[in-house]
């Protein structure tokens, strides 16, 4: 209870459902890139990023692509880290080494 879970979508440019929710991505590598990471250059805006959340400033998100529920965990009030992403094809398992460490 309270705690948060990371989320991993398998194929999300397809069906982008859990855009607002997820930690990590596998897709295709030309299209593991798609999705934009809310706070650019994470290391050098943690303040910026910590206030953004912390205090759900409007002037930090927009009503499509960084929403606050996408940028910030609601339950703890911290900006999401960038997406971790993983470029590879899932039909091949010899690509999954990288994806098996991680889970």
């Amino acid at each position: 209870r309270g705690r948060v879970l990371p989320l991993l979508d398998i194929g999300p440019a397809m069906n982008p459902w859990t855009r607002e929710v997820v930690d990590a991505i596998v897709d295709r590598p030309d299209a593991v890139t798609w999705l934009q990471d809310c706070w650019p250059n994470f290391g050098t805006w943690p303040s910026h990023s910590k206030e953004c959340c912390a205090q759900r400033l409007a002037a930090c998100f927009d009503e499509s692509a960084f929403t606050y529920d996408r940028c910030c965990h609601a339950s703890t009030g911290q900006p999401r880290r960038p997406l971790l992403r993983f470029g590879l094809d899932v039909n091949d398992g010899r690509q999954y080494g990288e994806l098996l460490e991680h889970v």
